[in-house]
């Protein structure tokens, strides 16, 4: 059994202190780990404070945003987007685009995603459905 004033890895430390004879030295490491902490802690509240803005637009916005990978396989996708096609959250994680759209719609999509993959260059691809115009 451990020390109880030597934490383990599963205590939750992120680090540890071992007693040494050079206070100096001590004090230098402690120093040490409280600016990595504070940094630590700082880069974690920038990157939860990014993702809320990044939900708080994608989810907002009345216009459907996802992602898929060079198969066509569904990553990604907004509320609204899963609103349009009449699913519920996560049933489209792994699914193909063809699964949720017309023949037609999926060949012009995967053409346009093999084309961007290709030239390594962003497409725009207009369409209509259902007597509306979009922008893929």
């Amino acid at each position: 059994m451990g020390s109880p004033f030597l934490p383990n890895s599963r205590s939750g430390a992120d680090f540890y202190l071992q007693k040494s004879g050079e206070a100096t030295i001590q004090f230098a490491e402690l120093g040490n780990m409280i600016r990595q902490a504070v940094m630590r802690k700082r880069v974690e509240d920038a990157l939860i404070k990014s993702e809320i803005n990044y939900r708080t637009i994608v989810e907002s916005t009345d216009d459907s945003i996802y992602m898929v990978d060079r198969n066509s396989r569904y990553l990604f996708m907004n509320t609204h987007h899963q609103k349009r096609l009449g699913i519920s959250d996560e049933m489209y994680e792994g699914r193909n685009y063809r699964e949720f759209h017309s023949p037609e719609e999926t060949k012009r999509f995967a053409a346009s995603i093999e084309k961007s993959i290709a030239t390594g260059k962003p497409r725009q691809d207009e369409y209509t459905h259902d007597g509306r115009w979009f922008i893929r």
